[in-house]
């Protein structure tokens, strides 16, 4: 999925950080978006709307592909996962 479509989805904030994203080169102070596999595509993680997040580029390159386990906290990994659990409802 590309960020336009997940900006719908997330609210055109960043997952993780929570900061306002946009998809163009952005101005001062502003967060390119970013599309990021929740669960790392490296560790089986699909490309569907329920395993892909809006991050910034920033949260991006800094999870990497990391396992969110192992790098979020568990008060935001438990919001994202509740968010996807809600998506995947909606399918």
């Amino acid at each position: 999925m590309k960020p336009a479509a997940l900006m719908k989805l997330w609210g055109n904030t960043c997952a993780y950080c929570g900061v306002q994203v946009w998809l163009r080169t952005p101005k001062f102070g502003k967060a390119l978006a970013s599309a990021d596999h929740y669960w790392p595509r490296c560790s089986g993680g699909l490309t569907s709307k329920h395993n892909m997040v809006l991050t910034c580029a920033q949260c991006n390159i800094s999870k990497g592909g990391r396992d969110p386990r192992d790098w979020l906290p568990e008060e935001i990994r438990q919001r994202v996962e509740n968010k996807l659990l809600e998506l995947s409802k909606d399918a």
